[in-house]
């Protein structure tokens, strides 16, 4: 009887985790999905339609923004750590929150644009939306830095029935 209440407890782990990774992924999805289209309207505003090939900068250095997040959490979930850990990872940190705090000034910019051209004077919403989106971003991986690998692979817990 034990045994089994400790393999539903395992079972039902699992789904919760598997179910919080889901969310997280979801809310990372939704979260670069704002991203982008802030940053490239930011952008856009300030380089007009300059671009190569047909695509405008504001969109290719859109997707760059975005791609830096997931190459930040791609590299969290690399198996080195301790001694074997390359140096560049500290320089991929540093360079990933000097790009957080840009995107976030392009994200106020953007939000500071959209608004003054609906005929709203606010200079405190647009600051709010981009030190939001800042903290969200930050909390969003790190929460996948501290528990991704728990999230998504709950580890397999034996017990050994009692006598």
């Amino acid at each position: 009887m034990e045994v089994e209440m400790n393999v539903n407890l395992v079972k039902k782990s699992k789904q919760m985790g598997a179910i919080w990774g889901i969310i997280l992924v979801l809310a990372l999805v939704g979260f670069e999905v704002f991203n982008f289209s802030t940053t490239r309207f930011a952008l856009y505003d300030l380089w007009g339609s300059l671009g190569i090939a047909g695509i405008s900068y504001a969109t290719i250095f859109a997707i760059v923004f975005c791609a830096i997040d997931f190459g930040g959490i791609a590299r969290i979930f690399t198996p080195e750590q301790g001694n074997d850990e390359p140096r560049g990872v500290g320089y991929l940190f540093g360079a990933w929150l000097f790009a957080t705090a840009f995107n976030a000034v392009l994200t106020w910019w953007g939000v500071r644009v959209a608004m003054i051209n609906h005929g709203d004077t606010s200079t405190f919403i647009p600051l709010f939306v981009a030190v939001m989106v800042w903290l969200t971003r930050v909390l969003i991986i790190g929460t996948f830095s501290l528990s991704g690998n728990r999230l998504f692979h709950q580890m397999h817990i034996q017990h050994a029935p009692r006598r």
